[in-house]
């Protein structure tokens, strides 16, 4: 047969060839349109067929007596898995024209056969889809976008004449087939199957009387004709007729969120919500245009729901810009794509990352929907409920019908192939969030200031509860069996996650971490691509330190549930994601200078480890920044790190460590920098220098060299620091340090130390009357005559604590072994301290006292009033109450310190503990401010707005003055001199005309010094003349303190620190605030750890910026100015134009003053 080429083609032929086809009569459809859906009945009923063949894989054709059931609620899907292990999805809505077809069937009695090639024959040999041109396709409105050119086509039509749809859907499909023939032909297994379906018709039309109509997509339209256009016809064997009990694969609920395409997940349609509605319209013969304006007001309702304006005007302008569109198309009423841009128009308001992405999410809830299908009551239960109990009964797991009790299990799957596949299976259900299995803890070393251990075996406990059956029925609607479950559950989670914009560095962690435990490779594979564009840009340091551990075990193949790789196959190097998350790491070091988290500390000492193999210059410019400009925490931590890298000689190092010892006074603020800088180095390497000989040896010289006084000054903020330390660690400290003298009794009375003392006077007597040398000087004989010399030894009351006790207290063990009297030293800081943590730690038994009155006391007899405070003061911050009630509010020493431990306890005391508390932090707050008011405010005086008056109502203005009387200058011995006859005055400018200073503080947990001082700002900012000054509290929710802000006491009293951190609300409500922009500046206090969306974050920040206002972001407000931030976001603030810093007060008033006068 001769075949005519597609340029000689008349355009007509081939749509009337299709349309005119009778044997069989053919309906070209997509899986999912609301107009053929709502034409599908009358298209069916002019036929009259006697027999309908649906594109459906024969071996699911048992399923259709169920789909076409009255009682199912659809969405519903079909699923199998093809013998490559590869899911196969058949999604239907109201809206599927296939699903309207089985419906009308079942009506009219009319048989279904599904005809396309069965899900267990197909085995893919080249690419899924046939490839397309594009060169015709781009020639039409619409380009090459195959929903566009469908909408154009068909869905506009509707509702119209049944037959000019279907003709319009089957001229859809050979446009599309035209393209393909065009583009390289169709590809194997596209030919496969419609050789299937045209042999499996052939039949069907070969039976007598038989009237044959066939759904199926438009695009294979032309293959089922007698005589194809332009190809020649697939060839198959005619299969035989699958027996109508047979089922293979699965019937599940679906619902609407899967059932769009952007959830990630196969065979979905955009906006289902949107189309349903079509659907029913259409059904009942109107356009969607009656349904525009209910849609359009729900959308702008859920646009005020999230804080942005939406009026009617929005609405009605965007009905109109619509029906504009429609009209300029040709198009009897507007469609989704004409519904989509009046809305993106309308309602956008120019802003794409920002109202756009809350835009973005109001059209999810309004357009997608919520709706969910359901199964008729007595359809089979298949899929992945049957699957994974028969997986679990083979894996020797309880399942449905096993004990109730839970079954203890360990497992090691590094050498037993069984427990591989166990884990793989619990990984699988976890993804899924199928509550079955629970780790127990001893598959964990934790070890104090260790990071934690994985295990080689784990131990789990695994019990089947009827929550599991409950949670396997809802993930079926994921796929049939466990692994196509966990991946289209974390398909679907992480498309939820990007849309969202919320928490993407964490969230793409916890994905890869839980793809990698269920063995899904590819989507490992997928996540790992998209490091570059949702890591990098959003993850804090301890994030990048957790992901580059994870990324150097997938590398390295330490994940047992991912397949092992053959020898000599080959696999993808991650080297370039590891460099890349090394590099971003190193950029991420500075941004924890100021940090007091010890998590920031472990992943220091993760990141250390890993550039074992790499270049080390920058990362010895961040540890010298740490020693030179951080935190105490992060001093000590540098400091440590500068041995690990060898740019420090060890024992160096160990005299540096120990000489803290005696750093500072018995004052709060002294001991937290001894207690942080020692914490801080023991954290990062005190588990590694603890067998090092002299590490040992410079603590016993440091303990040593302190009298009792200072020794007990120093105790309890050297307790502290050791206590970073597990348990265990401590223990094997002090066995290692009191190694070199254990076997010495130093036990001994008064009487017999003074017997000894006797004993050896007369020795050394002795030895210098016969000029002998003394053991233990030079050696040099002494002359008999001279006087004898006396050892410089102090008084024995400076060392009554011996040395082994000294080690017992400060690392807080072996308190029973104490001398007599120093026991009272352990008990006392162990009401504090407790009886340690991690590895070795136990309950302890040591008596507790009665009161903390009682406790109080003690301290103060043991230590003295300074340190007792210190205690006291710590106490507090460690949410013991009681505490606070023992501090004189007239006696404390006023510090941010002591501000922060007394705030911490605002919110669980009793009411007569909460009025001392109050007295205590007025005193305390009083004192900070009057200290900072007199440091900052000569550096914001002369900022009155002025206007020129002739009243006497405030200052001369100088220059004004001099310039309204030049006239009256003369000379008079030789200098130029005035005779004023008319003065000017700064008076007070209108209240319009005040500057107004927005401070947006996050009130996060680790912000809190920075609250502390912005509190205090606000109040001085808020005393000058010509400044209005809102204070803002920003968590989770934004609470306007402005009318506090003269009092910060009460504002502070007010700030409920901790929680999480939303600064885009912070900004909209800052924004919202301006009057005069240009006139205005917004302070935000942050560490700019959003939790929230960072598009929406940047997109406010610009936002104000654009409007003309001034902005700083401060990373840290308070004297020890190191900042602890996270780095990434915070250079893409200062790239939209908000500078960061790092600021004390008074730094922060000088800014201000500059920005006020320059302007004024």
């Amino acid at each position: 047969m001769s075949v005519v080429r597609l340029a000689d083609l008349p355009p007509r032929d081939a749509p009337e060839a299709l349309a005119g086809s009778r044997e069989p009569f053919l309906v070209g459809v997509r899986h999912h349109s609301a107009a053929l859906s709502a034409a599908m009945p009358r298209i069916l009923g002019s036929f009259e067929p006697t027999v309908l063949l649906i594109e459906l894989p024969a071996d699911l054709g048992g399923w259709l007596p169920w789909l076409a059931s009255p009682e199912l609620l659809a969405p519903v899907a079909l699923s199998a898995t093809a013998p490559d292990g590869s899911l196969s999805f058949y999604p239907f809505a109201d809206f599927s024209p296939e699903l309207a077809a089985l419906r009308w069937a079942r009506e009219a009695g009319v048989p279904v056969e599904a005809i396309d090639r069965p899900v267990s024959a197909r085995v893919v040999h080249g690419p899924d889809d046939s490839p397309r041109s594009g060169r015709l396709l781009a020639r039409l409105d619409g380009g090459d976008d195959i929903e566009a050119l469908w909408d154009t086509m068909v869905e506009a039509r509707a509702p119209g004449s049944p037959e000019a749809l279907r003709r319009a859907a089957l001229s859809f499909g050979w446009l599309l087939r035209a393209d393909t023939l065009h583009g390289g032909g169709i590809a194997p297994e596209d030919a496969a199957r419609e050789g299937h379906m045209r042999a499996c018709a052939a039949r069907a039309c070969a039976l007598p009387g038989a009237r044959v109509c066939c759904v199926v997509g438009a695009f294979h339209a032309n293959a089922l004709l007698k005589t194809p256009v332009l190809e020649a016809a697939p060839t198959a064997d005619v299969p035989p007729r699958a027996p109508s009990s047979e089922r293979v694969g699965a019937l599940v609920p679906y619902d609407f969120e899967l059932l769009d395409s952007r959830s990630g997940y196969p065979a979905g349609i955009r906006d289902p919500s949107l189309v349903q509605r079509a659907f029913e319209l259409f059904s009942v013969g109107e356009a969607l245009d009656v349904a525009l304006p209910s849609l359009l007001v729900t959308i702008a309702r859920e646009l005020r729901e999230r804080g942005h304006v939406a009026s009617f005007a929005d609405v009605r302008e965007a009905a109109r810009v619509a029906h504009d569109l429609a009209s300029l198309r040709g198009l009897g009423s507007p469609g989704r794509r004409e519904l989509l841009e009046a809305i993106e128009t309308s309602m956008a308001q120019g802003e794409p990352l920002g109202r756009g992405r809350v835009l973005a999410q109001a059209l999810s809830v309004v357009l997608v929907g919520h709706r969910r299908g359901r199964l008729p009551e007595d359809a089979p239960r298949a899929g992945l409920v049957v699957a994974a109990n028969a997986l679990l009964d083979e894996l020797g797991m309880p399942g449905p019908e096993g004990a109730k009790d839970p079954k203890e299990m360990t497992l090691d799957p590094e050498r037993s192939p069984l427990d591989r596949r166990r884990a793989v299976a619990l990984g699988q259900l976890a993804a899924c969030g199928i509550p079955y299995a629970e780790k127990r803890g001893s598959a964990r070393a934790v070890g104090g200031a260790r990071a934690d251990v994985e295990s080689l075996t784990v131990r789990v406990s695994l019990r089947y509860t009827p929550e599991t059956a409950a949670r396997l029925e809802i993930a079926g609607l994921f796929g049939s069996t466990l692994p196509a479950a966990a991946e289209g559950s974390l398909r679907r989670s992480f498309a939820a996650l990007e849309n969202e914009g919320k928490s993407l560095a964490e969230g793409w962690l916890d994905h890869v971490a839980r793809a990698a435990n269920a063995g899904l490779g590819t989507l490992v594979g997928e996540l790992l691509d998209r490091v570059p564009d949702v890591l990098l840009p959003n993850a804090s340091l301890s994030e990048l330190a957790a992901a580059t551990m994870l990324v150097a075990r997938l590398d390295e193949g330490h994940v047992a549930a991912l397949p092992s790789v053959p020898s000599g196959a080959s696999t993808r190097s991650l080297a370039p994601e590891r460099d890349a998350l090394l590099f971003a790491s190193l950029r991420a070091l500075l941004g924890i200078v100021g940090t007091t988290s010890e998590d920031d500390v472990r992943a220091f000492a993760e990141l250390l480890a890993l550039f074992a193999d790499h270049d080390v210059a920058s990362l010895e410019h961040a540890v010298s920044t740490f020693v030179s400009e951080g935190s105490p925490l992060m001093k000590g931590a540098g400091m440590a790190a500068r041995v690990l890298l060898e740019l420090e000689a060890p024992e160096r190092f160990f005299e540096t460590f120990v000489s803290l010892f005696d750093l500072g006074g018995a004052d709060a603020s002294s001991a937290a920098l001894r207690t942080g800088t020692l914490r801080g180095a023991l954290l990062l390497a005190g588990p590694i220098f603890e067998g090092h000989p002299r590490f040992a040896s410079a603590i016993t010289e440091g303990l040593e060299a302190l009298d009792d006084a200072r020794f007990l000054e120093r105790l309890p903020s050297l307790r502290g620091a050791f206590d970073v330390l597990s348990a265990g660690d401590r223990q094997r400290l002090l066995d290692v340090l009191g190694s070199s003298f254990a076997a010495l009794d130093l036990t001994v009375t008064p009487e017999e130390l003074g017997a000894y003392a006797r004993a050896d006077r007369a020795g050394v007597e002795a030895l210098l009357a016969l000029g002998l040398a003394i053991p233990g000087t030079t050696g040099a004989r002494v002359d008999p005559g001279a006087e004898p010399s006396r050892p410089a030894t102090g008084p024995s009351r400076d060392h009554t604590i011996g040395l082994r006790d000294r080690l017992r207290l400060v690392l807080g063990r072996e308190s029973s072994a104490l001398a007599p009297g120093h026991g009272r030293y352990a008990r006392a800081l162990d009401e504090l301290y407790g009886h340690g943590h991690g590895e070795g730690s136990r309950g302890g038994t040591g008596e507790s006292y009665p009161t903390a009155r009682e406790w109080g006391d003690e301290l103060r007899e043991l230590f003295g009033e300074a340190v007792r405070e210190e205690v006291l003061g710590s106490a507090a911050g460690g949410g013991h109450g009681a505490a606070i009630a023992l501090l004189d509010p007239e006696k404390v020493t006023p510090s941010i310190e002591l501000l922060e431990q007394i705030l911490s306890l605002k919110g669980g005391l009793s009411e007569r503990d909460f009025v001392h508390l109050k007295l205590l932090a007025k005193r305390v707050v009083d004192a900070l401010v009057k200290e900072l008011a007199t440091r900052t405010l000569p550096a914001l005086t002369g900022l009155a707005t002025p206007r020129a008056s002739r009243r006497r109502s405030g200052l001369l203005d100088l220059r004004r003055t001099i310039g309204s009387n030049l006239a009256t200058a003369y000379v008079h011995e030789g200098a130029f001199r005035l005779a004023p006859r008319r003065f000017v005055f700064r008076a007070r400018a209108r209240k319009s005309l005040d500057w107004r200073i927005v401070l947006v503080v996050d009130v996060s947990g680790s912000m809190e010094p920075s609250v502390l001082h912005s509190a205090m700002m606000a109040a001085i900012l808020g005393s000058l003349p010509a400044v209005s000054t809102h204070f803002l509290a920003v968590s989770d929710r934004v609470v306007d303190l402005s009318h506090q802000a003269a009092d910060p006491l009460e504002l502070l009293l007010s700030v409920r620190i901790g929680g999480g951190t939303l600064l885009s609300k912070g900004l909209r409500h800052a924004r919202s605030l301006l009057t005069v922009p240009s006139r205005s500046i917004v302070v935000l206090v942050s560490d700019f750890e959003e939790g929230g969306s960072v598009a929406e974050l940047l997109s406010e920040a610009r936002a104000l910026r654009d409007a003309g206002a001034t902005l700083l972001g401060i990373a840290a407000l308070g004297e020890r100015n190191a900042p602890r931030y996270h780095r990434a976001i915070a250079e893409r603030l200062v790239g939209v134009g908000m500078p960061i810093a790092a600021l004390s007060p008074l730094e922060l008033a000088r800014w201000v003053g500059e920005k006020l006068r320059g302007a004024t």
